[in-house]
């Protein structure tokens, strides 16, 4: 039974290897090798438990690395549904008031749906 895709590894290791050629310092077909393989085999790993304590850590790193000042996490019911919902806020130099949608806790089957900013990415 195959495990990896080796026509995708191999496309994805190519189309590394044509990115970096464009770079002063160039990158070895085995080293975008390397990092095709790493990349399939990380996607092959069980993902770790995501939980509503997860994504709002996420979305709390935002805040500590400067791009934005502040999160909100609205709670929502209506329609037989229950979701949290996660905002991030930064003001521009104008001063006007920039919101980027992080997405949505989905309380009924504990699943994260990302909209504008994926926070698990």
């Amino acid at each position: 039974m195959k495990k990896y895709n080796l026509s995708e590894i191999m496309k994805k290791a190519w189309a590394t290897y044509k990115k970096f050629q464009k770079f002063v310092q160039k990158l070895p077909f085995a080293e975008c090798l390397k990092r095709a393989w790493a990349d399939a085999k990380k996607a092959m790993e069980k993902p770790a438990e995501i939980t509503l304590a997860t994504i709002k850590a996420a979305a709390h790193k935002l805040v500590e690395s400067g791009e934005y000042e502040s999160i909100s996490c609205n709670n929502w019911n209506n329609y037989g549904k229950s979701r949290v919902y996660i905002r991030a806020y930064r003001r521009t130099l104008a001063g006007n008031l920039r919101t980027a949608d992080c997405g949505y806790w989905d309380n009924d089957n504990h699943k994260y749906v990302p909209q504008g900013i994926d926070l698990l990415a």
